[in-house]
């Protein structure tokens, strides 16, 4: 903990190593010279200042990520390089992503030049082909990993360089990508990896889709993108994602049953760990060695070796060595989420489980230790929970203990299968019981997630919600370690917990009693080259007009909702149906719950996605109404929510289809002396009709840009007409498009307009009083000049004080 400790202090300071290492020496000698003397209680305390000193210097050795790629920014680069690790497909099999271990690059224009460094791609279409070792050319854009540009995003930039990630590219079609050769890179790892895939592929013969993928997830970890998004929803609302890929669980059961075989081969309990010792060391590297796996084998290796020592082997300490072993190899492991889960959970089952297990009264053992596991390690995981996915399952205690036990069934019939498997019958046997298990068990998650408050919206914490947390969960370990045998409880574990309690009672409750925001606001998202914003009313409830593309929706829309603590929208608006504003509802909904959705015409034969949202509305019960002009929403004291455009029998008519942008649905809020305009994607011809039918300029306008500032929009007659103040362009940092075109912005500046850009500034949020609309922006991600270096001039100025000024207006 006091080098984990170190290493946050040094990533805060930013000081050179030697700063750390002096201090770290004379704490040391110190240390032992204290310790010699008999004063083991100062020894100690000095002990843990060297050891988060050293943390800091080994922090501190980390270098710099250099940008090493020449053509950051530039279009139509070829870049060369090997495939460094297995290729992942999307649940929705419509993208393939892996790292590149590139070796040269050409830009558009120049030469070739070698360089160094991993790039991770993203095709934009399924290749189950790819493998690791494959040598490939690919055309595309370099662009840097950006940092967040919208509150509750995930920090992209730190996640690319903990995995030592310099560029991005992603290729839009096949052409743009070549197989030069294969069978490059390790060769022990690649032939790990051909057994893994062969394994996952025998499992699909022997048990039926799309089950047969459920098993090869749980017993190697394999996400082959045959899952649904609703089965992947299942499993996250009810806490078990973990069984979906290979975690500690796994290492532990297969330690168990490689124990109990050798067992009854005849081999002692010695013997029995030192031989599955290179079983689970085989494991782990075909599943990728993924913190979870590396931390429950190198604990189990440890109290091996302390056996075999004639030592007690201690999980404390073994837990503790292996944290401390990949932070020493790894210190940016600290901010991964699976090792900050992994760990966490750990400790908080070795801490509370012996104290259930003793107290069980007359429970059995196993249902009591089962039970004990997953509440421990969901009481540990909570903050961590509400920080990274802002929501908890509620329910995940419950559907824990009903599906675990099921893990050995699955991880035994899994190896069983893959090794009788070839025998006719038996493999047609085993292979018809794991697929009613795992069908028994799909629906018992399923039907879990399905239940209200499976999983609720939780906002991060706050420092003084998790210094609450915190107090209570220390007292409640304190509780737990005194009262092994029923000995009194010391005083501070009773006033820690007490504390702890009474101030999570009080923040609940002065939460659930705060004031309504009492104004209006509008948060447009940065949805890249797409339209997303988030409509705050003064009662406090939400509205959603539209939800960018497919990606943005997950990433985007629904993190900000979570972390505004929105868990239920009051309606959602679909503009029309073009992928950049409708592809990331069906995520958006699936996450959070509306009152009503509303969209413009019926959807095209071909539209798939609309389709499927209409199904899963159907399925959930959520009213649905195609909008028109003249349409009211009515609900909402103070605001008056009209619906101008399109009107009844969609004039804008465009052939064979019904979701053009001129058709986009055109809404006006009303809110006091202010008004919000919000356009959609309408052109010229819609503006003409509604720069006519708009004869008076409505009081203190504030417009969504049309079409994120195309040169087909913005005439000068909707600007006339609406005479806005301020402007929002929701449109994506370096689009092919060029939004907002430069004549556009010209037309702005003419009319004396304020403009804001969602590519310049990251989300912006526009707050109106009911006199006045006032903006702040998120702050956007830095602009790479041509030579791949970041442009000060070109970044957001102050941006966390903008920061601060956000949290506190939403």
């Amino acid at each position: 903990m006091a080098f984990g400790l170190g290493i946050l202090f040094s990533r805060a300071l930013n000081l050179p190593a030697a700063v750390f290492l002096v201090p770290a020496a004379g704490a040391l000698a110190a240390s032992v010279f204290l310790a010699r003397a008999g004063r083991e209680r100062t020894a100690w305390l000095l002990g843990f200042a060297a050891a988060g000193a050293l943390g800091a210097a080994r922090m501190a050795f980390v270098p710099p990520m250099p940008l090493a790629f020449p053509a950051l920014g530039e279009k139509n680069s070829v870049i060369e390089g090997t495939i460094d690790e297995e290729p992942a497909l999307s649940a929705s099999r419509s993208t393939t992503v892996f790292m590149l271990a590139a070796d040269r690059i050409r830009p558009a224009g120049d030469g070739w030049q070698e360089v160094r460094g991993r790039v991770r791609v993203k095709l934009q279409w399924a290749d189950p082909a790819l493998a690791y070792g494959d040598r490939l050319r690919i055309k595309g854009a370099l662009m840097p990993p950006s940092g967040p540009s919208n509150p509750g995003q995930s920090d992209f930039r730190e996640t690319m360089q903990r995995r030592n990630a310099l560029a991005l590219v992603t290729a839009w079609k096949p052409g743009d990508v070549r197989t030069l050769s294969a069978g490059g890179g390790s060769r022990a790892r690649a032939a790990l990896l051909a057994l893994r895939r062969a394994a996952g592929n025998r499992l699909r013969k022997l048990v039926p889709s799309p089950q047969s993928e459920l098993l090869a997830s749980i017993v190697f970890g394999i996400q082959s993108g045959d899952f649904s998004e609703e089965l992947l929803d299942a499993y996250r609302a009810t806490g078990l994602m973990h069984i979906l890929v290979a975690s500690g669980l796994n290492v532990g059961l297969l330690a168990w049953l490689c124990l109990l075989l050798f067992g009854v081969m005849g081999a002692g309990r010695p013997r029995a760990a030192v031989l599955t010792v290179p079983v689970l060391i085989v494991y782990l590297l075909m599943c990728g060695a993924q913190p979870p796996l590396l931390r429950s084998t190198l604990m189990f290796i440890l109290i091996v070796m302390a056996h075999a020592r004639g030592r007690n082997g201690s999980a404390i300490n073994a837990m503790g060595i292996c944290a401390l072993l990949i932070l020493l190899v790894s210190p940016g492991s600290l901010w991964d989420r699976s090792f900050q889960f992994s760990f966490a959970a750990t400790f908080s089952i070795l801490m509370l489980v012996p104290w259930f297990s003793a107290h069980r009264g007359g429970v059995s053992k196993i249902l009591a230790e089962t039970a004990a596991c997953t509440a421990a390690a969901q009481l540990a995981l909570i903050p961590f929970l509400a920080a990274s996915f802002g929501s908890l399952p509620f329910l995940g205690i419950f559907a824990n203990l009903l599906v675990t036990p099921f893990m050995a069934l699955f991880l035994a019939g899994g190896i069983l299968l893959l090794t009788l498997g070839w025998i006719p019958p038996l493999g047609l046997l085993m292979g018809a019981v794991l697929k009613t298990a795992l069908s028994a068990v799909t629906v018992a998650v399923e039907w879990f997630a399905n239940l209200p408050l499976a999983m609720v919206v939780a906002p991060a914490f706050s420092p003084a919600a998790l210094a609450a947390y915190l107090a209570w969960y220390a007292g409640l370990l304190g509780w737990a370690a005194s009262r092994p045998a029923g000995i009194h409880v010391p005083l501070w574990p009773r006033a820690a917990s007490l504390a702890g309690a009474a101030m999570m009672a009080a923040l609940a409750w002065t939460a659930a009693l705060a004031p309504r925001p009492g104004n209006l606001a509008a948060a447009f998202l940065d949805v890249g080259e797409g339209l997303g914003i988030v409509i705050r009313l003064p009662s406090g409830r939400a509205i959603l007009m539209d939800a960018g593309t497919e990606f943005a929706g997950g990433a985007v829309v629904g993190p900000f909702l979570k972390q505004a603590g929105i868990g239920r929208l009051a309606g959602v608006i679909l503009t029309h149906g073009h992928a950049d504003h409708a592809g990331g509802l069906l995520a958006v909904i699936r996450m959070t719950r509306p009152d009503f959705v509303l969209i413009t015409g019926a959807p095209a034969e071909n539209d798939a996605n609309m389709r499927e949202i209409l199904r899963h509305l159907a399925r959930r019960k959520i009213p649905c109404r195609i909008i028109s002009a003249g349409m009211r929403i009515e609900g909402e004291p103070g605001v008056l929510m009209t619906v101008i455009s399109p009107p009844a029998g969609f004039i804008h008519e465009v052939p064979r289809s019904h979701f053009t942008d001129e058709n986009s649905a055109v809404l006006s809020l009303e809110f006091g002396a202010t008004t919000l305009i919000l356009t959609g994607d309408i052109k010229s011809r819609a503006e003409a009709w509604l720069a006519a039918r708009m004869p008076v300029p409505p009081p203190g306008v504030l417009l969504q840009v049309p079409h994120h500032g195309s040169a087909y929009a913005s005439t000068r007659a909707l600007l006339s007409a609406t005479a806005p103040g301020i402007a929002v362009a929701s449109c994506g940092a370096r689009n092919r498009f060029g939004h907002p075109r430069p004549a556009v912005i010209i037309r702005y500046r003419d009319h004396g307009v304020r403009l804001h850009r969602t590519d310049r500034e990251g989300a912006v949020l526009a707050v109106s009083d009911g006199r006045a609309w006032k903006c702040f922006s998120f702050g956007a991600p830095p602009v790479m000049d041509g030579d791949g270096a970041e442009s000060p001039s070109k970044t957001a100025k102050n941006a966390p004080e903008r920061c601060e000024i956000w949290k506190g207006k939403i």
